[in-house]
């Protein structure tokens, strides 16, 4: 962390502690509030601007920021982080987004704790009252630790059930067994079909035992909590509903059940535009989903190898999910890529990507000037993805990236993207890289204009040509004939005729693909000048046209 970075954080936060004086000693309206205020919310959208979390870690009298202290109060009557602490809260993060009104009520919530018999209340519950999207904390339970009942919940339970039942005087058994009259116990040994069923009846209970074990629980629980905040749409009852869909979501993630996971998220964003009282409370609890700390989980999970505890991920579902997250997953989602090395699984994260940001391609742009290779490769995949023309601008940069994978891979994005990407086509095809050009040379088909035929009659006749391996000799004679057409067949030709120049068989090897390029024109003259070369007595040179003839079945 760069020692810049945390004096931003301590001059935020130094910042934040006089506002806190200042809502506590002027009226609303004063000039020097509102001054104050609009310089915290500014110093916390600056900062947001560059991290899109602030993160920092609570204890009793200090504030830590990537593990360094970035605040200290040693006056606990009136510290944040003292305030923080005993109401256990342990992390507070601001996220990228965050309004005045939210930071008003942040220092109104703080202000309101420092005042005795203000609130029976306590800060978490009076900060949960409140519409704060973009503030989110990590609070622990107030709940001692070491009460047997916490520790070792199931044996307490036990042994308060044996000691009912040792109870004297305890006559609940007796009770039921009098209630009987003393009947005689019914012998259904004597009428046997009162037990036994048919196999009509034992195919359909084993139907049912089949539906009824493929049903998710946590899906009847999501149906249920939805269907109370629909019938009562209350934001101070309804928190407590989403704090247990949040819980639901993360449970999911961890036992990688993405349906779920996709379900919950995909019914939250329809209450978002159903219930527009709920509106602000609902994304915050979905902006919980895609915040930095979520995402990394999210990661964690899907690279984890598979196991008994670890299904295999479904591809299917996990692209659901992360497709119906906030734009602001994409710049984690895109940075964390790289811990991700199954293929099928980036694909997954690359496709959903592409969704995430295709109408605003400007989110990936910072990314793509990474200085991690991979990274930017990774971005220039996912813009051609996206389909979006707007891409082309951040994939030009690309096309020129010092590694050669970059570059490779920001020609075959841009390619998807239509006629926009043909300069960057044609810069390709006289790229230093090998693999680059071949790519340019299969691609240049269609973003052919009127200058491409000279650019690649010019490459035959390069003085480099004879340098260049067979295969992308190929390629070249391929795109030649693809452009030119008929036009190729003179300097095809000059390369058919060549003789061997060296010992090795590279020049018949380059002789052979001219001719099989000849063939490809497909035209009735090109078919008569390989006829004519067979024609020529020459054995080399009828030996090589033969089975260009042949091959194209033009023979």
């Amino acid at each position: 962390m760069e020692n810049a970075q945390i004096e931003r954080v301590k001059d935020l936060l130094l910042t934040l502690v006089k506002a806190q004086r200042d809502y506590k000693t002027y009226p609303r309206n004063n000039p020097i509030l509102l001054k104050r205020r609009v310089e915290l919310h500014g110093k916390f959208e600056a900062l947001l601007s560059q991290v899109s979390e602030l993160v920092l870690k609570v204890e009793p009298e200090s504030l830590l920021y990537d593990d360094q202290p970035v605040f200290t109060g040693a006056d606990r009557r009136d510290s944040i982080a003292f305030s923080l602490y005993r109401n256990g809260i342990r992390e507070i993060r601001f996220t990228a987004g965050l309004t005045p009104d939210e930071v008003d009520g942040l220092i109104e919530s703080l202000n309101l704790e420092f005042v005795e018999d203000e609130s029976d209340d306590d800060l978490i519950t009076v900060l949960w009252t409140r519409d704060l999207p973009h503030l989110r904390y990590d609070a622990v339970d107030d709940v001692d630790p070491r009460l047997d009942w916490v520790r070792d919940p199931s044996g307490v339970l036990h042994e308060y059930i044996v000691k009912q039942r040792e109870l004297p005087g305890d006559d609940k058994f007796g009770n039921a067994l009098r209630l009987l009259g003393g009947k005689p116990a019914q012998d259904l040994r004597a009428d046997i079909g009162a037990v036994m069923l048919s196999p009509e009846e034992i195919a359909t209970v084993r139907a049912l035992l089949d539906e009824d074990a493929k049903r998710d629980l946590g899906l009847q629980v999501i149906e249920i909590l939805m269907e109370v905040l629909r019938a009562n749409p209350d934001p101070a009852q309804a928190r407590n509903l989403l704090r247990i869909l949040e819980r639901v979501v993360d449970l999911s993630i961890e036992q990688r059940s993405f349906n779920r996971a996709a379900t919950t998220l995909r019914v939250l964003t329809q209450l978002e535009r159903d219930l527009p009282a709920l509106a602000n409370t609902l994304r915050g609890t979905i902006a919980v989903f895609t915040d930095v700390k979520s995402i990394r989980k999210l990661l964690e999970v899907i690279v984890r190898p598979v196991d008994e505890w670890n299904p295999p991920v479904d591809e299917l579902d996990l692209f659901r999910y992360l497709s119906l997250l906030t734009k602001s997953a994409a710049v984690p989602l895109a940075e964390g890529l790289g811990t991700v090395e199954d293929r099928r699984l980036r694909k997954v994260l690359c496709e959903a990507l592409a969704e995430l940001v295709k109408t605003d391609i400007g989110l990936l742009a910072g990314l793509s000037r990474d200085n991690r290779w991979f990274v930017a490769r990774n971005i220039a995949y996912v813009l051609g993805l996206t389909k979006n023309p707007e891409a082309l601008k951040i994939l030009r940069s690309l096309a020129i990236h010092a590694h050669e994978k970059v570059r490779s891979e920001a020609l075959r994005g841009a390619a998807m993207l239509g006629q926009g990407a043909k300069d960057i086509v044609h810069r390709g095809l006289g790229d230093s890289d090998r693999s680059v050009r071949m790519l340019a040379m299969d691609l240049i088909a269609p973003f052919a204009d009127a200058s491409t035929p000279a650019l690649l009659l010019a490459a035959l006749q390069d003085k480099g040509f004879e340098e260049k391996d067979v295969a992308e000799k190929r390629a070249l004679f391929s795109a030649t004939v693809r452009v030119a057409g008929e036009h190729a067949l003179a300097p095809l030709s000059v390369l058919l005729l060549r003789r061997r120049l060296l010992a090795s068989g590279t020049n018949d090897e380059t002789r052979i693909a001219a001719a099989a390029a000849i063939a490809a024109i497909g035209t009735p003259n090109a078919a008569d000048y390989l006829k004519q070369c067979v024609a020529s007595g020459d054995e080399g040179l009828v030996a090589i046209c033969e089975q260009a003839l042949r091959e194209a079945k033009l023979a």
